[in-house]
């Protein structure tokens, strides 16, 4: 039971630190919490020779839940406008506006060149 418990404790630490790096926001509370369960219950079922490895293991997951408790109560996940941006967006918007006009504009004159190089032999019969 002890082993099996420090291996679902380690398997859910992974998870936690996977958690933890990814912005994941509070559900990386979910595995760290997890991981903190398996290494108490771990250390309570281990004889006092070898508390060893699930007093580290709930270290760690001590410490993973309070860099995550941080990351959740301290980052703030906000998208800021950026105006630069956002004008040059515009500018582009418009100057590719510009630039089909002006092929619009070549379009007719070329249809209208052609339209009235037909008509004209027409004309002259």
């Amino acid at each position: 039971m002890r082993k099996f418990l420090i291996i679902l404790t380690i398997f859910f630490l992974v998870f936690s630190l996977i958690f933890v790096i990814l912005p994941m926001g509070t559900i990386a509370l979910l595995p760290t919490g997890l991981a903190l369960a398996g290494g108490i219950l771990a250390f309570v079922k281990s004889e006092p020779v070898l508390r060893k490895m699930p007093k580290w293991l709930m270290i760690t997951a001590i410490a993973l839940f309070v860099v995550a408790l941080g990351k959740v109560i301290f980052v703030k996940n906000e998208a800021e406008n950026d105006q630069v941006f956002l004008q040059e967006q515009i500018q582009s918007t418009e100057e590719a506006q510009q630039e089909l006009e002006e092929l619009d504009e070549m379009g007719n004159t070329d249809q209208a060149s052609d339209a009235q190089s037909t008509v004209a032999p027409d004309s002259i019969q």
